[in-house]
């Protein structure tokens, strides 16, 4: 398979053959989904400290060929996310891209991440990605919540809104993707006073506290946070946010 470094089951030409049809069929919604799935159940399926969120998941390493495959995969499904306005396999592809890394020729050097190859994308410079994103990670927290509810005890008190692995790293997400802070912590609290009416007012607040409370204490400590990756000089088109597409 794609991930694996054992001999291969099937002849390299047929594997290339059906990797370029697999790529040609991103532009499939229910296609993209599944390979969506079929890389998270990968990677769920290695770890036993994550609880099934893809969030938490440490990266996988992988040979430099399988990572060549998995960036023009993503590319490729990344443009039908943007063209058909795809936010789920886009943050499941978003959070992909910064799990999978190869080592080069020299086992001694750092490994090569897949983030770099995917950091110029159309898709991380639209700003109305980045704001229906965060609607489907807050919906996502209160269907959990929901569940979580059954196997508690009646009665019981929640302190503040429900928060996931995936929204207490929004903020970091947006800016690993060039996303400047100050454009990251508007977009954040627009969002949420967008949806005022479905949050509550009380919990718009929170949620603002939640998700930028840590970046601002950063902030005020002089931590770099807008930086490229390590690897990254600039992004291959010089772009760094200055101006966010919508």
């Amino acid at each position: 398979g794609l991930l694996h470094a054992g001999p291969p089951g099937i002849p390299p030409e047929a594997a290339k053959a059906h990797l370029e049809r697999v790529r040609q069929g991103m532009s499939d919604p229910r296609r993209r989904a599944a390979m969506c799935l079929a890389f998270r159940q990968e990677l769920m399926g290695r770890e036993t400290q994550s609880h099934g969120d893809l969030d938490l998941a440490k990266p996988l390493t992988v040979t430099s060929a399988a990572l060549d495959s998995i960036a023009s995969l993503f590319r490729t499904a990344l443009d039908s996310c943007n063209d058909q306005n795809d936010v789920w396999c886009g943050r499941d592809i978003m959070v992909l891209t910064q799990l999978f890394r190869a080592h080069g020729v020299d086992p001694q050097k750092p490994a090569t991440s897949l983030m770099p190859r995917l950091y110029d994308h159309t898709l991380w410079s639209r700003i109305s990605f980045w704001e229906d994103l965060l609607l489907v990670g807050l919906c996502e927290a209160h269907a959990a919540e929901a569940v979580w509810r059954r196997v508690i005890q009646a009665g019981s008190r929640w302190p503040q809104p429900s928060m996931t692995a995936f929204l207490e790293r929004f903020m970091g997400y947006m800016m690993a993707f060039g996303i400047g802070f100050n454009e990251a912590h508007t977009c954040v609290q627009t969002t949420l006073q967008k949806h005022a009416s479905l949050l509550g007012s009380g919990s718009v607040n929170s949620y603002s506290t939640l998700l930028l409370r840590k970046y601002e204490e950063l902030m005020k400590a002089s931590v770099p946070l807008d930086a490229p990756p390590p690897d990254i000089v600039t992004s291959p088109s010089g772009r760094r946010l200055g101006t966010i597409g919508r």
